[in-house]
């Protein structure tokens, strides 16, 4: 949320950190354009985890441009309430070049249709969370699909979606370790992750000896 920030931020950030750095997070950086740093984020060769969330500049085009490049290492991407992005940045991500991503926010993206289901349902073997709150998904294509993937573990979806829950949604599915998260009655923080005081800084990797030191 650094509204002070320009494009040609990630241009200095990448002469220093192309070959270290592994996350990534723009949060509503508003001044980015992000069609203007996807040569910069193509230089950073280790990058595992992207959040560009809430950038309103944020497009297909983008995703295709950066996702092409450099998607076969990416661990988890954040798009949440970037509302220009289509099926077609779904198809990119999970069909065709993120073989092995682990967590995807896709949060207010309203554009999105049930074919971005698809996708996920026939291609993404991996994926742990997914989260979907405030789409505009079908309910019964939503959550069928989701507890069709087979390595879910925690998927978030709009409260708008429980008006058909039941007792089968519930317990009928045969992937034992899904967390289903906005359930009426659960407690609010029964879901938050508390960070291991053992683990690393990172979400996907260790920090290396030579850069912690």
């Amino acid at each position: 949320m650094c509204s002070l920030l320009i494009s040609a931020s990630l241009y200095i950030l990448t002469e220093s950190l192309k070959s270290l750095l592994k996350e990534l997070y723009l949060d509503h950086c508003l001044g980015i354009d992000a069609a203007l740093i996807v040569p910069a984020l193509v230089e950073l060769e280790h990058l595992e985890v992207l959040s560009v969330a809430g950038i309103p500049t944020v497009s297909d085009t983008f995703v295709k441009d950066y996702i092409v490049a450099r998607g076969h290492d990416m661990k988890e991407l954040i798009l949440k309430d970037c509302i220009n992005l289509t099926d077609a940045s779904i198809k990119v991500i999970i069909a065709e070049h993120c073989p092995a991503i682990c967590g995807l926010d896709l949060s207010n993206v309203c554009k999105l249709t049930d074919m971005s289901m698809g996708y996920l349902t026939n291609i993404c073997h991996v994926l742990h969370s997914l989260k979907l709150c405030r789409n505009s998904f079908r309910p019964d294509t939503c959550i069928f699909s989701a507890l069709l993937l087979p390595s879910l573990f925690i998927v978030h979806f709009s409260v708008l979606v429980f008006v058909i829950v039941t007792y089968v949604f519930l317990k009928g599915h045969s992937n034992s370790q899904i967390q289903i998260i906005g359930i009426k009655m659960a407690s609010i923080l029964q879901h938050v992750k508390v960070p291991d005081p053992r683990q690393g800084a990172l979400n996907y990797s260790s920090v290396s000896v030579d850069l912690a030191a």
